[in-house]
């Protein structure tokens, strides 16, 4: 939600979306403390039913987890660059992404914690390793030149 905020238009009178975005956050301008995604964010078929052109679905999708995730990731692998100004420390042991924000700083900020992304690349690999049983697939048969231990 508030990635979404910054994208969309500032004149709230004519806008229902950028009005209950607006609103939304509103409620959670006055916390220091982290928040959990789910208090926060909407489901994505009720903001496209509050969006009035096709443009406002469009930024609905460009500020969904997985198209942040996905930027998020790219920033890190090619542009070597740590984005968001997060601080991995308000999120100790925590596995699903969340807000915080910083005293006297009224903008939520996003915070992928490092047991997330690893809970991801551990979700992945058991995945693919089932599919991989499933399908009786063997991977090493489709490299040449490995050595097998």
């Amino acid at each position: 939600m508030s990635f979404l905020h910054h994208h969309l238009p500032t004149n709230f009178d004519n806008n229902p979306l950028a009005q209950f975005v607006k609103t939304k956050l509103e409620n959670y301008r006055r916390f220091v403390n982290s928040v959990n995604i789910s208090e926060i964010d909407e489901e994505i078929s009720a903001l496209k039913n509050l969006s009035i052109n096709e443009k406002e679905e469009e930024l609905i999708e460009y500020c969904q987890h997985y198209s942040i995730l996905y930027r998020y990731r790219n920033y890190l692998v090619h542009e070597a660059r740590s984005p968001g100004g997060t601080m991995q420390s308000m999120a100790i042991d925590q596995y699903t992404a969340c807000y915080h924000q910083y005293v006297n700083d009224e903008r939520l900020h996003l915070l992928y914690p490092v047991g997330l992304m690893k809970r991801i690349v551990t979700n992945s690999v058991e995945l693919l390793r089932e599919y991989l049983k499933k399908k009786q697939i063997d991977p090493y048969e489709r490299v040449e030149d490995v050595i097998r231990f």
